[in-house]
């Protein structure tokens, strides 16, 4: 007896037929690329910001050592009072003594680095430079 081949197929159950595969496959990629993007945006604002403050940061040590620097003549002081300006600032600043320098009126010119706190970029090997930011300031006090 042979039998048509219509009569082994059988039409599959609703249940059978909408498990969600695609849904959730869906669901999964648009989940890990919105984690990607996240991840990417929030290292990009941190290094902005981060250099934004370092700027800032350094233009306040540059006038806290000119103030120094008017009252005691001493170029170390004036050094040690940026330092201690830019680490109160930032745990993680570090003022450069390459780049420190006082203009006989007392204009204080220094460089100042710090790591940006990234979740990846300060990670990876290649491309952990970019969140090295720099900031110059240059300050002179008013009294």
């Amino acid at each position: 007896m042979v039998r048509p081949a219509t009569a082994a197929r059988r039409e599959p159950r609703p249940d059978e037929r909408e498990r969600g595969d695609i849904v959730v496959g869906w669901l999964v990629r648009v989940v890990a690329t919105l984690a990607v993007v996240g991840v990417l945006l929030f290292d990009a604002i941190s290094v902005g910001t981060a250099t934004m403050s370092v700027t800032d940061q350094a233009s306040e040590a540059a006038r806290v050592a000119s103030t120094d620097w008017l009252a005691h003549h001493d170029q170390q002081s004036a050094f040690d009072a940026a330092w201690t300006a830019a680490t109160q600032a930032n745990a993680t600043n570090t003022v450069d003594t390459h780049t420190f320098r006082v203009e006989k009126n007392g204009t204080v010119h220094l460089t100042m680095h710090r790591t940006a706190p990234t979740l990846v970029l300060r990670l990876l090997g290649p491309l952990s430079h970019w969140a090295d930011v720099t900031g110059q300031g240059v300050g002179r006090s008013t009294s």
